[in-house]
């Protein structure tokens, strides 16, 4: 993880320069969190990233990160370590959050923007490993929002884990929404439903759902 080893950092272009940067052994998705944090970019990790299957459908492990870099930013290490494994990061157009995904498999972005006028931002937001019906909901709520989920984000098995500064609830839900290919349909009586994005099957679980017959997480 990031280092120092005179214990201070140089800065340049209001970027701090880390002295030494080692990652030793760390599953690919930890990784990229301990760089996005350091470099105080609001992220979330696309569920195919976090959760790989091989061609089969069977889950994968990651991959375990090991590196050393000197004298470079935070923001620099996390573009080649994306880089290194054909990752991209990908703006949110609804919130100031960068998805993490496989290049060439982003998920298509809501075209609904939130109004700026009727949430405040909130200093901090954090989750860790909340189910993503209950995050849905919980921002939702905080976002003044009725909604009805669809039964297959009830049923989702998913979790949520973000920690992500100023932005407003009505922001963070769509940023959620968007890396679980999630949507929400226009109001009827007052009420939104939250259902998966046209693209998909009616039928087809949501991305990093495992749907084959063994064990479950």
């Amino acid at each position: 993880m990031p280092t120092s080893a005179s214990g201070q950092s140089a800065t340049t272009n209001s970027a701090p320069v880390i002295p030494v940067i080692h990652i030793d052994n760390v599953p690919l998705t930890d990784a990229i969190k301990n760089l996005a944090r350091h470099a105080n970019i609001n992220y979330i990790i696309d569920p195919r990233v976090e959760n790989p299957v091989g061609p089969d459908g069977r889950p994968q492990p990651q991959p375990m990160v090991n590196l050393r870099w000197e004298n470079v930013t935070a923001e620099q290490a996390l573009a080649a370590l994306l880089k290194n494994h054909d990752l991209v990061m990908v703006p949110s157009p609804g919130a100031p959050v960068t998805r993490v995904s496989r290049a060439g498999t982003e998920p298509k972005p809501s075209a609904e923007t939130p109004s700026a006028t009727t949430n405040n931002a909130a200093p901090l937001i954090v989750m860790e490993g909340m189910p993503l019906p209950r995050a849905i909901e919980n921002l939702a709520k905080e976002a003044g929002l009725n909604i009805q989920l669809d039964p297959r984000i009830a049923a989702a098995p998913q979790m949520v884990s973000v920690r992500w500064t100023n932005l407003t609830p009505h922001q963070a839900l769509l940023a959620i929404l968007d890396n679980y290919e999630l949507t929400l349909q226009e109001p009827t009586n007052g009420v939104r439903a939250i259902v998966p994005k046209a693209s998909a099957a009616p039928n087809a679980p949501l991305p990093g759902r495992r749907v084959i017959d063994v064990p479950g997480r």
